[in-house]
């Protein structure tokens, strides 16, 4: 049908170039020294590349196509001549412009920053890119849904480029030229070829008219002259002759410059032509009279199926609002909306039940009517919350307690997000709300829990504390006893007593005194309830607990071996840390102590991490290290390998509760070839 349409156009169109001839000249207002530019240019050189028709080509030595009738028309208005420079390719056009021996390309694209050594005119023509493919296929609304290989020609690497581009489905195959392109599609060897639509057509009509269409038109081009840069007069004097050349003018190169081309081919005689028309009006008619009552079946076919499709969604919709009415009833959620400009709060069922409040008819409450259920002080943590929401447009979720209808305290999950439109203006606010009543009573049990467990932990320790004490005390009491004993026996004995003796017992006496209130020190301050965090280093823990466990240790024949790299200061709680380390030394004494272990050692190792900002702290021993069938469960409570022991199970789930959710660190354990190895980073 596009064929038919192109060809009444331009029967009933096409007239005779040569009346354009007899056409007074209209004033070009050229001025003073473009006038004396073209006297004294005498002739303007065009560059031509051959067989690129309609718009230019060269036949018998005689430059012809659509581009020859523009640039004669623009010379005779400007009384000069052209001379001819031919090229074959685009590329040697290119070249004879960039060498200076041309004036002006008859065709080129008028985009700007091609980086090219010419610039073009104001348009002379309007063309477009079109896909032309076998009579066969179906037109296509939208290339963007095509995924074919598509030819094109050498020569147009500008369009090739616009295509890979905005059609990226679209495979492109280069081919040599136009002609090669359509014998490939018309052949069926290849699907389709995209060019320029006035070329396209040219060909379409002297040679395939019953084998090739166009089925899309889709990428508007317009082509001016293209002038070297050295010429700006001359671009200002042929923009001026464009403009001044009407309409009618253009249309009539046009028209019968193809018009010509279809008459040479088919040489109709008038009544043939006659013939033709009326012939081709009827098939028009008749294609349109089907065409027409195959839209009206279409459309009711239409019209039927949204009519089904509508009730289909109707129906699904009831379902999906009872469904979520159901599970909004189960997971003890409702929801809420919110129109910021009128303010009118809308709540669902579940909503209502949550506030122990009978449902509205209109379900359409006043904005102040769930604040006043909120707790005061939460109530303004909740507007505070909510209009950081609106001023940073990230959702939130906020926990708080109401007061219900029927005096029940509650506690509330409430999640919310906003729609905002395009000035970042908030309309509508939707969100949920869950009771988590039963959860936080279970967390707060949860958490007394702790509390007890992190007590028995404490007691336990403070158990293991007091033998440790008892054992260091042991040997600062027999050394002062024995200090005393020997001056008593001495005074007894009648001696006389040496002054420097007497001194340097005395002396030792009070060092010993010093060592056990110091002792009794360290133990208050271990067992002291942190107040806050404080800065420290993992060298200052690890001294402060040896100062108490090491003695005892090493008397046990167990070496202890410090190697601490890693100063950076941190905040934390101290003694919760401290207790966390003695029960890590106590474990590896034990499992040393169990195993009969050679040669048993205890290594502290710390680091900074690899990126200087993560202490890390590393206890191991070589006491054959942890079964692989319960490594995973050390860290569970109640659970000890002890229990023959009086183990209680608490130690390690503490340590791992106390580092993770009290520090914000992580407690992990793992085997090397020696034994356990236990790991702590903040």
């Amino acid at each position: 049908m596009f064929q038919i349409i192109i060809i009444l156009f331009l029967i009933f169109n096409s007239g005779s170039y040569a009346n354009t001839k007899s056409q007074t000249l209209n004033n070009i207002n050229l001025t003073k020294d473009e006038k004396e530019y073209l006297r004294d240019k005498k002739e303007l050189t065009v560059c031509v590349k051959k067989g690129w028709l309609p718009y230019e080509d060269l036949e018998d030595g005689k430059f012809i196509g659509m581009s020859a009738d523009f640039l004669n028309l623009y010379t005779k208005k400007l009384s000069i001549p052209l001379r001819i420079i031919t090229a074959n390719t685009q590329f040697e056009v290119l070249k004879l412009l960039k060498q200076s021996k041309c004036d002006i390309k008859p065709m080129m694209g008028t985009q700007k920053g091609t980086g090219l050594t010419y610039i073009s005119t104001k348009t002379q023509i309007s063309d477009s890119l079109v896909l032309i493919t076998s009579i066969e296929q179906p037109f296509i609304n939208d290339l963007k849904t095509l995924n074919k290989t598509i030819l094109m020609a050498k020569g147009f690497s500008r369009f090739i480029n616009i295509i890979k581009q905005d059609y990226p489905n679209i495979k492109i195959k280069v081919v040599n030229d136009i002609k090669t392109a359509l014998n490939l599609v018309a052949s069926g060897k290849e699907y389709g070829y995209i060019g320029t639509s006035l070329a396209a057509a040219y060909q379409i009509q002297k040679n395939y008219a019953t084998k090739l269409k166009i089925v899309n038109d889709f990428k508007k081009l317009d082509f001016g002259v293209g002038v070297v840069r050295s010429e700006p007069i001359l671009l200002d004097i042929l923009n001026k002759v464009i403009s001044n050349t009407k309409i009618k003018e253009k249309n009539i190169i046009l028209n019968n410059w193809i018009a010509a081309t279809i008459e040479k081919e088919k040489d109709y005689t008038l009544i043939w032509e006659i013939i033709s028309i009326s012939l081709l009006i009827i098939i028009i008619f008749i294609y349109w009279i089907i065409k027409y009552k195959k839209e009206v079946e279409k459309r009711k076919k239409v019209e039927n199926e949204v009519m089904e499709l509508n009730y289909i969604l109707e129906y699904k919709v009831k379902v999906a609002l009872n469904d979520m009415n159901n599970a909004q009833k189960i997971a003890k959620i409702g929801s809420w909306k919110l129109d910021i400009n009128s303010q009118k709060l809308t709540w669902s069922d579940q909503t209502y039940k949550i506030y122990d409040m009978v449902e509205r008819k209109d379900r359409v409450l006043e904005i102040r009517d769930p604040l006043s259920f909120i707790y005061p002080y939460e109530g303004l943590e909740y507007f505070n919350r909510y209009n950081h929401h609106l001023n940073t447009k990230e959702p939130y979720s906020i926990i708080y307690r109401i007061k219900t209808k029927k005096d029940n305290i509650k506690w509330i999950e409430e999640r919310c997000e906003t729609i905002f439109d395009t000035n970042s203006k908030p309309l509508v606010s939707n969100g949920t709300i869950q009771d988590v009543t039963e959860q936080k009573l279970l967390e707060f049990e949860m958490q007394n829990k702790d509390k007890q467990m992190i007590q028995q932990s404490r007691l336990a320790q403070m158990g293991e504390m007091i033998s440790m004490i008892a054992h260091q005390w042991r040997q600062p009491l027999t050394a002062i006893s024995a200090r005393v004993n020997n001056l008593k026996f001495k005074i007894i004995m009648g001696e006389e007593l040496d002054r420097d003796i007497f001194k340097r017992d005395i002396d030792y006496i009070g060092e010993y005194s010093q060592h056990l209130s110091k002792t009794i020190d360290d133990f208050r301050r271990f067992f002291d309830k942190d107040k806050a965090k404080e800065t420290i280093t993992l060298e200052d823990i690890v001294n402060s607990t040896l100062d108490i466990i090491q003695t005892s240790v090493e008397n046990k024949d167990i070496k202890v071996i410090a190697e601490l790299s890693c100063n950076k200061e941190f905040e934390t709680y101290t003694n919760e840390i401290k207790q966390v380390v003695l029960n890590l030394l106590k474990n590896s004494e034990d499992a040393l102590l169990d195993k009969e272990t050679k040669h048993p050692t205890i290594t502290i190792q710390s680091s900074c991490g690899i990126d200087n900002n993560t202490p890390t702290l590393i206890i191991k021993d070589n006491a054959g290290g942890i079964p692989e069938d319960i490594i995973d469960k050390i860290f569970d409570p109640y659970f000890s390998t002890k229990k023959e022991k009086d183990g209680t199970g608490l130690g390690l789930y503490m340590s791992k509760t106390i580092i993770e959710d009290h520090c914000g660190g992580k407690l992990s354990v793992s085997n090397d070839n020696d034994g356990a190895v236990f790991r702590i980073s903040f």
